[in-house]
Order: C-alpha cells, then structure tokens, then sequence
C-alpha cells in the first residue's frame, strides 16, 4: 500500500528544473539540424522536424520560466503559459515551410494546415503529463490536509489525556490519610514521641505530594524524598515489621522523572506484598542509568504475585502508571513487573533520558 505521508520535497515541475540540461538538449538538437542540413539540404523533412522541436522547445521553456519564479503553483497559469508558447513557436516555425511566401499568411486554410501538426505535438509531448502531475499535486495536498487534520486531533487527544492524568494524580488514597491519623491518634495515648514522629513525616509527606499533583513533571530526588517518608510513616504504623532502603545516586537526583509513578510502586509492593505478610519485609527503592535511558525499581520481599491478584501487574494503580508512560513516552517508556527468584516482586519503570 502506497503511503499516505505527504513529501515534504514534492515538487510537480521538477523535471523542468535544469536549465542546464534543457540547453544541452537544445544544442544536440542544433548539431543534428545543421548536420542533416548539410547532407541532405533543406527538405520538408527536415523542415517539419525543427518546427516540432521549436514548438515542444517552447512548451518547456515555458514551464521552466513558471519554475523559476518560485511563486505559488497554479495550474491554469501553468497550462495556459505551454498553450501560449506553443502557439506562438508554431507560428514562428512558419517561415521554414518549404512552401513559404509572405502572402500565404492571408490564408487561413494555409495557417491552419501549418501550425496543427507542431502545435498538436507540442501540446501533446506536455499536456498530458502535466494534468497526471495537476492530479498528484491534488492528492498531495489532499495527503497534507489529512496529516494537518491528525496532528490536530492527536494533539487534542494528548490534551485530553493529560487532563485526565491530572485527575489521576489528584486522587489522593483517602484511607491512607485517615488510617494514619487514626494511627497518631492511637501513639498519642501510648507513645507520644512516635505520634510526634508520625506527624512529621506525614507533614513531609503532603508537602511533597500535594505540588506533586499539580505538577505534568518532577525530578528523581523529589520522588524518592516522597517515598522516603511515605515508608517511614508506614514503618511506624506497622510498628517496625517494615524495613526500607533508598539506594538514589546525587548524580541522578535531578534526572526528570514523572510525578506520582514511584509512590504508586511503593504503595503497591506496601499493600500487595509486605502487609499480608505475618514476618512484613522490606522494601528496596534503586536507580541507575540504563542504555534506554533511567531505570528506577522498586523491590520487596513479600507474599509474591502468586499471593495476591493485585500485584499481577494489572491492577488499577499500576495500569493508571502504564496509560501515563504511554501518554508522555509513546513507546519509548516501559513498567515491567514481575516475580523474584528469592520470593517478592521487582516493579521496574524506564523511560528515556531527558534532552
């Protein structure tokens, strides 16, 4: 199948382009008239073939003028200036007739029998190929419309879809707030410094996410500082079943990276993997350059897939983490999800270096 993707190169006339060539033609032309000429002398023959050089040498030279010019293409100027020049090369090949006299331009039958056959074949060597060339040029404006069309409708469609990110990001897991509030609430009867702790670390917490959700792009750091206090509230509400570890090089804490997508990991590999577990577990959180660009993994101990349904790699949370890779990145960005030899789950996002 023909591709519908305009050239951005077309260009109808580019065969006429290259004076350089017309002249070389035209001199090749003059050598084999002079030569039969010389052999011969000047018969109807040869008479007949100059005239039909003259009025096809005309039609080009007209389109090679239109060229020239450089100005927008237009079809009728195009096919009127072959049919003026060729009429008029016809005229002026009048005068090489064997049968030549100035009172034969009275006669009209005279003219007529003259000028038809170089005008017809004047007519007919471009005619012809230039309306083929009034169709292409057609279907390729026709081809750059449609593509103006689609880029349009996909640049809405990207709007569309970053809107409905935003509203993604915005759902704030309520029963993570609620059940960690009830949880201070509980420490402050018992152990007033761990509530004072919890509160802490909740403050960092919705001080990094809040701008987090009105943000389309955030930095490695910034996320990882999200989820470093995520999990620290979280290991004192599991009253230290929970150990954590964050391995972010300083090098890649300022690599652009998308807002939310390394909480919803961890919270994952926290609901799915380490709280069904009676012992709980610990979770790992790692980046490194990878030829595709960044890597940042999210690794735990816990239950594994075959435990939980969730962490099968469909669940909501993390197909909401592949619709916005795939809005951002197109297929340049990847979540891949799967088990670990030594029991757990490795979640793993790429996406490609910033430029």
């Amino acid at each position: 199948m023909t591709s519908m993707t305009p050239r951005p190169d077309f260009e109808p006339l580019r065969d006429y382009a290259d004076g350089r060539r017309m002249l070389g033609w035209a001199l090749v032309a003059f050598v084999a008239a002079a030569a039969t000429f010389v052999w011969t002398g000047w018969t109807g023959w040869l008479s007949l073939t100059v005239r039909l050089w003259l009025a096809y040498s005309a039609g080009h030279v007209a389109l090679w003028l239109h060229h020239r010019r450089g100005r927008a293409l237009s079809w009728p100027w195009v096919i009127g200036g072959v049919l003026g020049t060729t009429l008029a090369a016809s005229l002026a090949g009048l005068p090489l007739a064997p049968d030549f006299v100035a009172d034969r331009l009275r006669s009209p039958s005279w003219l007529l029998q003259r000028i038809a056959l170089p005008l017809g074949f004047g007519l007919a060597m471009h005619l012809p190929a230039l309306v083929l060339r009034a169709r292409e040029w057609q279907q390729h404006r026709q081809r750059i419309a449609a593509a103006e069309s689609e880029a349009a409708r996909s640049a809405l469609q990207r709007q569309v879809t970053l809107a409905e990110l935003r509203t993604l990001q915005a759902q704030v897991e309520p029963h993570f707030l609620y059940n960690t509030l009830a949880s201070v609430q509980s420490l402050v009867r018992r152990d007033p410094a761990r509530a004072d702790e919890m509160l802490d670390h909740l403050h960092e917490h919705l001080r990094q996410s809040l701008p987090a959700m009105r943000s389309e792009q955030s930095t490695l750091g910034r996320e990882a500082q999200l989820a470093r206090s995520y999990l620290s509230i979280m290991r004192i509400r599991m009253d230290d079943r929970l150990a954590f570890r964050i391995d972010v090089p300083d090098d890649l804490a300022h690599e652009s990276f998308p807002p939310m997508m390394l909480s919803t990991l961890v919270e994952n590999a926290i609901k799915h993997g380490i709280e069904p577990s009676t012992r709980g577990g610990t979770v790992v959180v790692s980046a490194e350059r990878v030829p595709q660009g960044l890597a940042v993994s999210v690794v735990d101990d816990g239950v594994g897939l075959g435990a939980s349904t969730a962490t099968s790699g469909s669940g909501l949370g993390l197909s909401n983490v592949r619709e916005r890779l795939r809005a951002l990145f197109g297929e340049q960005a990847s979540l891949r999800v799967e088990s670990r030899d030594t029991g757990g789950v490795q979640a793993c996002i790429t996406v490609p270096a910033a430029h």
